[in-house]
């Protein structure tokens, strides 16, 4: 039974709650536990569930994390390995926290980045088609003689006619 993935907010805070329970003293199943009885995502809530059944059954804690690759990235599960060898569990989960924190604030970045250049891109699309199917047919009604008119206009006005008769076929090509 698959739920949705927990975000990556979501994990950061799996991670930076876990290493605050471990830094507190408590063991992984009773770390997993106090997590649980506070997470409301359920797609985190079922690996948590798993992860603590898994640990019931005497599985080490990155073997668990393993068994939910589409969620833990490999880095992570190789860093928390070795870290269950060494003995400094508490600190790598702290780690792993914080980069999952610069990764959500570099996400950030980049939409907030991207949004002007969509806007700008969006309301330019709109000003050209205008142009090519109100402004433009309007000026050109306005010479009695088509046949005098510069090629580039003519492209233009032959371009908003296309626009006009096949509007839909652009629609489905650009959706």
């Amino acid at each position: 039974m698959r739920f949705n993935a927990p975000s990556l907010k979501n994990k950061t805070n799996f991670f930076r709650l876990l290493a605050l329970s471990q830094k507190a003293g408590l063991g992984i199943r009773d770390s997993l536990i106090s997590i649980k009885k506070t997470e409301k995502q359920a797609g985190l809530l079922y690996i948590i569930d798993d992860m603590i059944e898994q640990l019931n059954q005497g599985v080490n804690f990155s073997s668990t994390l393993r068994n939910h690759m589409y969620i833990f990235k490999e880095e992570e599960i190789s860093l928390i390995t070795s870290a269950e060898a060494i003995g400094n569990l508490p600190d790598v989960l702290e780690e792993i926290s914080e980069d999952l924190e610069n990764e959500q604030k570099i996400n950030q970045k980049i939409k907030k980045a991207s949004t002007y250049p969509m806007v700008l891109l969006s309301f330019s699309i709109i000003a050209v088609v205008i142009l090519l199917l109100f402004v433009i047919p309007t000026i050109v009604g306005m010479f009695p003689s088509q046949d005098s008119l510069p090629s580039i206009t003519v492209f233009m006005l032959d371009t908003s006619d296309f626009i006009k008769n096949y509007w839909y076929v652009i629609l489905l090509t650009v959706g």
